[in-house]
């Protein structure tokens, strides 16, 4: 007599049904993780906003107290000290601190050791958060958090300059003469800035037209030209610019207004 073969539990397939359900659970998995990568990444985005807010409205803020530009400040060392190091020309250093030098009074931030004394002001102030050291960082040193702010945009950064440019240029569009917020990614190679590919096409495309009107060389948020030496892929090179939504990588960094 054949004997029975026992059958566990355990040992029957996944029904059709089941498997469903476990598809199912799959897919509402990965689209949670998408979501939440969203949700986040345009947390970011709309923090990158405040600060363009708060750096606009402490720059307005320092004018109006000491009637000069923050960075061009010819009073500085009277209010906070001098730094050790020396000035106008301190050498690079990556030590935060109050100690200061004083602008050149012109009017416009427009020499490279007054972009990074603005910072060190306005935090002095008590405009901004954070500490800073006042100078440009070596091509091997920290330049976000220790010489300019870091953007919450991931891996980015704000410088504020004076662009001259009223007529279109290889890395600029035509514009008035005034001071930017320059949001990029920083370079250090050959003297830093923050002018190199820090946003997605889509996310200028949101910044811009969330504070302007979503074009890259019309308003008072720009981009760069396209073959720009800095960030050659953001727009497209027709008559009327676009923003470069073909390019889906790192490409852009974006001028915008302060009102100076």
């Amino acid at each position: 007599m054949a004997k029975q073969r026992s059958h566990m539990p355990w040992q029957h397939g996944f029904t059709l049904i089941e498997m469903a359900i476990v598809l199912i659970i799959m897919g509402l998995l990965v689209g949670g993780v998408f979501v939440g990568t969203q949700m986040v990444h345009q947390s970011h985005i709309r923090a990158t906003i405040s600060q363009i807010d708060k750096f606009t409205q402490a720059v307005r803020i320092f004018s109006d107290k000491y009637g000069q530009l923050p960075g061009d400040f010819t009073n500085a060392e009277n209010f906070w000290g001098t730094d050790p190091g020396g000035c106008p020309n301190t050498p690079l250093n990556q030590v935060k601190k109050v100690a200061t030098c004083n602008g050149q009074g012109t009017g416009q931030v427009n020499v490279a050791y007054e972009w990074f004394r603005l910072w060190q002001h306005l935090s002095d102030a008590g405009l901004i958060e954070g500490q800073y050291t006042g100078v440009s960082a070596s091509a091997t040193g920290q330049l976000l958090d220790y010489s300019v702010p870091s953007s919450a945009y991931p891996g980015g950064g704000f410088m504020m300059i004076y662009s001259p440019e009223t007529t279109l240029t290889a890395n600029n569009y035509a514009d008035k003469a005034h001071h930017v917020f320059d949001l990029g990614a920083p370079n250090c190679s050959g003297g830093c800035s923050t002018s190199y590919p820090l946003l997605l096409t889509v996310d200028a495309i949101d910044i811009d037209t969330k504070l302007d009107d979503g074009f890259p060389s019309t308003g008072n948020v720009l981009a760069r030209p396209n073959g720009s030496a800095l960030t050659p892929n953001c727009a497209t090179a027709a008559a009327t610019p676009a923003y470069n939504t073909a390019y889906t990588k790192a490409a852009c960094d974006l001028l915008i207004d302060t009102g100076y």
